[in-house]
């Protein structure tokens, strides 16, 4: 018997992750759910629209300690209590202060769900802010800075902010804050950080797993307040400050190399097309970055490009902690290899490498029912609609050649880069003037 002709394959569709089902509560909250009964697991993402941005000048850190006392005592449980509650059920919560948002997280057994869903909101609806609580967040806060100083990379990341957008700007500072900023703040105003959450917009929470959507809609409205529902100032982006910074670190053996750009903000068109070219330069161990500086130079165990979008601007930095002697060529190769890619741009076969990789990488974000819930407040932290996550896909396979190297020109320039490096100055600093004149600053970025 003879078989008709085999049909030839199409061309595979590209792969998303599955959209959520939007719910609201009125003034209470928006719920962005995706059930799946496949394993006895639920995670919850509470977003609450208060971050960084919303910290007082003169008192950074002032949110990321708020949301640090609400892991502790709440509702009717002490600190040691919740504690306890938490581990009688085997769930992991948390809540995390961030740019623009606060994220609260539950991950339980689906049989536990609402055993510990009262817990989580008690942290945010009703935290306590008790004073021996206060002064024991505080003192490990400030400790893990102070630790961190130890760490050039810590160190530059934590410049950064100051350096690009200055020390004034909303996003000026990092998430953690200033040991003198969080010292700077009473338990009352870290008391006020949470009364600002709640006059604003309700929160957004997104939940993934094994969940009968209409009861968690129901028990979660019967444990939220109503919220006064006011708009937030927007954060006015601003234009990068190009400038050169050094934090001097004596006896280091290595030097923390950062070169930051401002970024596109979360709803920007373009980051799509950007984060393909993020890849290529600094996103894979293929990567220019650390094709340059570690296999062919062996400057570096590893060199990446990072970028992160928030609601009101964004953010790229080209990163590497390198031998203190390699501090100057490393610098100088990092900058060529940005300039190259603006100027002339990626290949197809660049591209396309890009391309799987982020595919790749979306497979590995919904892969967990954390990673998925993960991923909606991801859109949500940036100002984007969750629902268009299960676009994601097709989104990224339609991003051509030319979109591409259209972003690297308008983003990626190294003549508008802001320089932080973190290493010793008498070793390094005879080999950096060649780059110009450079701004001594300390560890938070102010200068000496």
């Amino acid at each position: 018997m003879k078989f008709p002709e085999r049909p030839s394959l199409g061309k595979a569709a590209p792969w998303s992750p599955p959209s959520p089902v939007r719910r609201v509560l009125d003034r209470k909250a928006t719920i962005y759910a995706h059930v799946d009964a496949t394993l006895p697991l639920v995670s919850v993402r509470i977003q609450l629209p208060i971050g960084s941005v919303d910290d007082p000048l003169d008192m950074p850190g002032a949110t990321a300690l708020a949301a640090a006392m609400m892991q502790e005592a709440s509702g009717d449980h002490s600190s040691l209590e919740r504690s306890a509650a938490f581990d009688r059920l085997a769930a992991r919560s948390s809540a995390v202060a961030g740019k623009d948002w606060t994220t609260v997280t539950l991950d339980v057994h689906r049989d536990r769900l609402y055993a510990a869903l009262p817990l989580v909101v008690d942290a945010f609806v009703r935290p306590r802010f008790l004073e021996g609580d206060w002064e024991r967040v505080l003192g490990r806060h400030v400790t893990g800075i102070s630790q961190g100083l130890d760490d050039n990379g810590f160190v530059s990341a934590q410049v950064t902010p100051s350096a690009l957008f200055g020390a004034d700007h909303p996003y000026g500072h990092p998430v953690h804050g200033t040991i003198d900023g969080c010292n700077a703040t009473t338990l009352v105003e870290a008391q006020r950080r949470w009364n600002v959450a709640h006059d604003r917009a309700a929160p957004s929470i997104a939940v993934t797993g094994d969940i009968d959507l209409d009861a968690f809609v129901e028990r979660l409205g019967s444990l939220l307040p109503m919220c006064a529902g006011r708009a937030r100032v927007p954060v006015v982006p601003v234009g990068a400050k190009p400038g050169r910074y050094f934090v001097d670190s004596p006896g280091s053996q290595q030097t923390a190399v950062r070169v930051a750009l401002p970024g596109p903000s979360g709803r920007s068109p373009e980051r799509h097309a950007l984060d393909l070219a993020r890849i290529a330069l600094g996103g894979s161990f293929t990567s220019r970055l650390n094709q340059r500086l570690r296999e062919e130079k062996g400057y570096t165990y590893g060199a990446r490009l990072a970028m992160a979008c928030w609601q009101g601007t964004g953010a790229i930095s080209a990163a590497a902690s390198v031998q203190a002697d390699a501090t100057a060529p490393a610098l100088a190769d990092t900058l060529e290899v940005l300039r190259t890619a603006a100027l002339a741009g990626f290949d197809d076969d660049e591209i396309e490498r890009s391309r799987a990789q982020a595919l790749h990488d979306l497979v590995d974000v919904a892969e967990s029912r954390a990673g998925l819930s993960g991923a909606y407040a991801l859109e949500i932290e940036a100002g984007r609609d969750p629902m268009a996550v299960g676009a994601l896909g097709e989104t990224i396979a339609a991003v051509d050649r030319a979109a591409v190297n259209a972003a690297t020109r308008q983003w990626i320039d190294p003549h508008e880069a802001t320089i932080i490096l973190v290493g010793d100055w008498s070793a390094v600093g005879e080999s950096l003037e060649a780059f110009g004149d450079w701004t001594r600053v300390d560890p938070f970025g102010r200068p000496i």
